[in-house]
């Protein structure tokens, strides 16, 4: 068999991308239940995908994940300083236990609705998470760029929509869903302060002048679940100003998806379109505007999403021969690529520390965020079937009382295949 040298050298290089990017190298706060899967332990398992189990429903599974996620969360010190970022580097020291405690948080809000007796000890744990993220150790990363995040009082300086929105977004579904209410004031302040934000910018910034278009998803959802519960449309003209700005200033040309990153000063898109951030923002959007929302989910389907069989038998890397092989095992189950195919295949194959490991083009962090944005844009079967390839391929187990995803060397990883697995089983 003739071996075509370009394709074996990018192949490879893609192989190391997926090594070099699946490392938490630099990461101190590592959790005590994670480890980084090696390539040998998930090619085990993608050998093994043609006949995916079942996603288990059994309650004893669901708590015994929950148990996985708060161990892991408590195992964090608290009492640690803030963690400092400039938003280019060491960033991930800062957010994905944030992101962590975030997403176990919506998962925890809704679990009682899957396990009714679960109720009170999630009432527990998620007052337990908001007070966590208020402390330096979880939120104080971004006192240097905006001031103090949760001042005693007055007003919020400057927002961080990044972190000030998960928060509130957080906060106010404690509120609905489990009846929580002594985080008012924290409501009631970041709510006012994001107004304010808002009315002198359409878009708010995550890192002082670093304007990270989907990072204001989180917050302007959370506007518009305050005015439902408090019955007010005062963010009304906010939320419709920064729709118009995006549809103006930030849709890629090709793709017509919202673009990751621009020059907010000179209205420059300068990252185009990017599957974690689409998938991120998609779980947003329909809170935001429905309407919008419809376009951009139709525009991911067409640009991002496909049969996981499909991508390896259109691969222009893989010998025949592999591809056949590979085939004949790997199931339908629909995938988000890292990049919109509007991109020569080259382009598609890269990714960073957001994205995860990408290998021919599939994002991993793609895939999780794709779970619940799937169900909060109607599409449950498409939320299922990842689900159902996202569970098998973290190699779930259980490790005494706790159900804890082994193939996922961050505990914020599970937290988001949770919430989507929450979600998706609620249907």
């Amino acid at each position: 068999m003739k071996i075509d040298l370009r394709k074996s050298c990018v192949f490879i290089l893609m192989l190391l991308n997926f090594y070099i990017l699946n490392s938490a190298e630099g990461l101190k706060r590592q959790a005590h239940y994670y480890r980084e899967p090696s390539l040998i332990d998930l090619a085990t398992r993608a050998l093994k995908l043609r006949d995916l189990p079942e996603v288990p429903r059994a309650e004893n599974f669901l708590i015994g994940e929950a148990k996985a996620m708060m161990s892991s969360l408590y195992n964090y010190d608290l009492n640690a300083p803030p963690h400092i970022t400039n938003g280019w580097e060491d960033f991930v020291e800062a957010e994905w236990p944030f992101m962590a405690m975030i997403y176990a948080g919506i998962a925890m809000t809704n679990l009682p609705l899957l396990v009714p007796s679960y109720h009170s000890k999630s009432v527990d744990q998620v007052k337990w998470i908001l007070n966590a993220l208020k402390k330096p150790s979880m939120s104080g990363f971004v006192k240097s760029h905006f001031g103090e995040p949760f001042p005693r009082r007055g007003l919020i300086n400057k927002v961080s929509v990044f972190m000030h929105g998960h928060y509130l977004y957080l906060a106010l579904q404690a509120k609905i869903k489990l009846g929580i209410d002594e985080f008012d004031h924290e409501i009631k302040m970041i709510y006012q302060s994001m107004l304010k934000n808002f009315s002198k910018e359409v878009l708010l910034p995550s890192y002082k002048t670093m304007y990270y278009i989907t990072d204001n998803g989180s917050a302007l959802a959370a506007l518009s679940l305050y005015d439902k519960i408090f019955k007010v449309d005062s963010s009304m003209k906010v939320r419709k100003k920064a729709v118009e700005f995006l549809k103006d200033y930030c849709l890629d040309d090709k793709s017509n998806l919202v673009c990751t990153y621009i020059d907010y000063v000179k209205r420059e898109k300068e990252s185009g379109p990017r599957g974690t951030g689409v998938m991120y923002f998609a779980q947003f959007l329909p809170e935001i505007d429905s309407v919008f929302s419809s376009h951009q989910w139709n525009e991911a389907k067409r640009t991002l999403i496909k049969p996981l069989n499909q991508v390896i038998r259109k691969s222009s890397v893989i010998p025949g021969l592999g591809v056949n092989l590979l085939n004949n095992y790997l199931p339908s189950s629909l995938i988000c690529m890292e990049h919109p195919n509007t991109l020569p295949w080259i382009e598609r194959q890269w990714g960073d520390t957001d994205s995860g490991p990408v290998v021919l083009g599939v994002g991993t962090s793609a895939c999780a965020f794709m779970i619940p944005a799937a169900i909060a844009n109607g599409d449950k079967e498409m939320a299922l079937s990842t689900l159902q390839l996202a569970q098998y391929m973290a190699d779930y187990k259980w490790i005494g009382e706790k159900y804890v995803a082994t193939n996922v060397f961050h505990e914020v990883g599970q937290a988001i295949i949770f919430y989507g697995k929450v979600l998706t089983l609620m249907e």
